[in-house]
């Protein structure tokens, strides 16, 4: 159902403060669903979560890939799992699609 702007905002402030305090690193995934992306009221309220983010000391912005390479780089997989294709993989393949 239809939650309020301002709501979502408290809830995300509420959860990017707790993990701030509680983790020396962590991922903080904003998302927009597309029905509400272009909306003034939900732009506002991605711009005041944005500005409270920034305040705090040590808060870095990266892409969902590089959020991924570093976790890859700190968490080695099980012994014997079967492991996805890398980037570098798939766009070798992609590559070799356009031939």
């Amino acid at each position: 159902g239809w939650v309020s702007a301002r709501d979502v905002e408290q809830l995300w402030m509420d959860h990017f403060d707790y993990f701030y305090r509680e983790h020396d690193e962590f991922v903080f995934p904003m998302t927009i669903h597309p029905d509400v992306s272009g909306r003034p009221h939900v732009l506002l309220m991605h711009e005041r979560i944005i500005e409270h983010i920034n305040k705090h000391e040590g808060v870095e912005w990266v892409t969902m890939a590089e959020m991924s390479d570093e976790f890859k780089k700190k968490n080695s997989p099980p012994p014997n799992a079967l492991m996805p294709a890398t980037r570098e993989e798939v766009e070798e393949m992609l590559q070799k699609q356009k031939k």
